[in-house]
């Protein structure tokens, strides 16, 4: 069976923007499984269960698992490879001498669960995660410029990590969210303004972008404006 697996933040991203229908829509397109790792699944649900200000959130993702939207995977070899990829990742960086800790347990949980089960793609939002499947190199000077310090970086670890998790296919929670926009889902929520095309396309990337995911203002206005 094909799959995409998801980290935490895109999932969010749909939830706090009560697009948590997107998924169903998606999978039935995609005729596939969207999964996430245990980890992502604590993440989403089992902490935040705890915190009255997500609950709500946590029980509507935990509604798209029962539905059949989103299945959770345990496997052994998921667990360890995450855990090198972590230690991998955050030991290939340093400031001033010393490790510079730049992924999370969750985001790694994922992209070992994509490796592991030969996926067709990572949903993440998370840039400097991305980045690092993406083009490592680029770390640098963003951490360089978060940290404002010189950053050092492993040239046989950042190789390792090319080799391990460079093929991964990323899609973010933008481009699901405009796909669906694409297909005509959003279409219940235009007006009768003369530009109301444009003004939902703007709503939708906007709305993401403020509950989490990466996208600059220059990438949203370029998308608005190939709206005809």
């Amino acid at each position: 069976m094909s799959s995409i697996v998801f980290d935490t933040g895109p999932v969010i991203s749909l939830a706090t923007n009560n697009l948590l229908w997107l998924l169903g829509n998606l999978k039935e397109r995609y005729k596939g499984d969207f999964v996430i790792p245990k980890d992502v699944q604590r993440e989403l649900i089992e902490v935040p269960l705890e915190i009255k200000r997500f609950k709500l959130e946590a029980l509507q993702v935990n509604r798209e698992i029962n539905k059949g939207n989103l299945t959770v995977v345990e496997d052994p070899r998921i667990q360890i490879l995450e855990q090198e990829l972590l230690s991998l990742a955050n030991n290939c960086f340093k400031a001033k001498g010393f490790p510079v800790k730049i992924v999370q347990k969750g985001e790694m949980a994922a992209v070992a669960a994509a490796i592991v089960l030969n996926a067709d793609a990572i949903v993440i939002d998370e840039r400097t995660t991305r980045e690092l499947i993406e083009d490592p190199e680029r770390i640098i000077q963003l951490m360089s410029d978060k940290l404002k310090t010189r950053i050092e970086a492993d040239k046989n670890c950042l190789a390792k990590i090319k080799s391990m998790i460079g093929n991964l296919k990323v899609i973010r929670s933008i481009e699901l969210a405009m796909v669906g926009y694409d297909l005509g889902w959003f279409d219940k929520y235009l007006t009768d303004n003369k530009d109301a095309r444009k003004d939902l396309k703007e709503a939708i990337l906007w709305g993401i972008k403020i509950r989490g995911a990466s996208i600059s203002q220059e990438e949203i206005d370029k998308i608005v404006r190939m709206e005809k």
